[in-house]
């Protein structure tokens, strides 16, 4: 004959019978030895019209416009746009921070906005004019403005992380 699983088992009692204090603790309520309306867990007022707390430092600062300078390497990851998108989400988010990145995300900007714009030219003019055999002379002109780019990323980065400002050269300035 078959028996029921429970068969020759205990029952056993509901957890909360065990643990009446629990239901005290967790219920805020005055079985539990805290008074509800005490003022122990509202938090301080928070005082208006005051600025937040900046907790950037110099050395931080510094740190981050090198990797400002660097961010232009996302072209790789996103071509034809990375190496201006990647600078331009970190100076949006941290300009108000310091003028140091405000400064430094405006060169980065300025240089890779024209950088792109250069090689993409280039690139464009030595398409057109590949048909009279001219053209492939633009592809080098590509070539070494790409090289360019990265060695002057380089610099920047170097000379940023020495505390010196650096200014990119054959950069349009479209933000002041």
């Amino acid at each position: 004959m078959l028996r029921p699983v429970s068969a020759g088992r205990s029952k056993s009692k509901p957890f909360i019978l065990f643990y009446p204090w629990l239901i005290s603790f967790l219920i805020d309520t005055p079985a539990s030895g805290r008074d509800p309306t005490s003022m122990e867990n509202t938090p301080p007022p928070v005082p208006e019209n005051q600025p937040p707390a900046v907790t950037s430092s110099p050395t931080t600062d510094n740190s981050l416009a090198v990797v400002m300078h660097l961010l232009g390497f996302c072209w790789f990851i996103f071509p034809f746009y990375g190496n201006v998108l990647g600078p331009l989400v970190l100076w949006l988010i941290k300009r108000s921070d310091s003028p140091l990145l405000d400064r430094v995300g405006k060169e980065v900007l300025n240089f890779q906005i024209s950088f792109s714009i250069y090689i993409s030219l280039a690139i464009a003019v030595g398409t057109v004019l590949l048909i009279f055999l001219v053209g492939i002379l633009f592809y080098f002109l590509a070539a070494a403005f790409w090289v360019a780019w990265v060695v002057l990323m380089i610099i920047a980065a170097v000379k940023t992380s020495n505390g010196e400002d650096y200014k990119y050269p054959f950069t349009i300035r479209l933000l002041q």
